[in-house]
């Protein structure tokens, strides 16, 4: 199951809040069961993810617990809009195919 994710931020400065967010989130995910790997870009406002896992519950479980539900009580803080996409699919996308799923994934705004 692949996972993938955007955060638009609220602001330029908003990314500092990201990265170190972001650090305590790789190291869960390396430490998580079923995480297969990691990839991740982004420019300015608009920041990507893509994580693989051995199933659907494997990823809901890491995104329900440890420093992933910690930074998710500040998304509304740093950002104004997350997507989520799951991909059945058992390796890494392209980052164009990776964006053109998300257009069917679910959106959360903030406002």
């Amino acid at each position: 199951m692949l996972v993938v994710t955007y955060i638009r931020l609220r602001n330029p400065l908003k990314f500092f809040t990201l990265s170190a967010k972001a650090l305590g989130i790789m190291r869960q995910a390396k430490s998580s069961p079923g995480n297969q790997g990691f990839k991740n870009t982004g420019f300015w406002l608009d920041h990507y993810t893509m994580t693989l896992w051995d199933s659907k519950d494997d990823a809901v479980n890491f995104a329900k617990a440890g420093a992933h539900k910690e930074a998710m009580k500040i998304s509304g803080e740093i950002s104004s809009e997350i997507r989520t996409a799951f991909v059945d699919q058992e390796s890494f996308l392209s980052w164009k195919d990776a964006k053109k799923a998300l257009e069917e994934g679910k959106v959360l705004r903030f406002k």
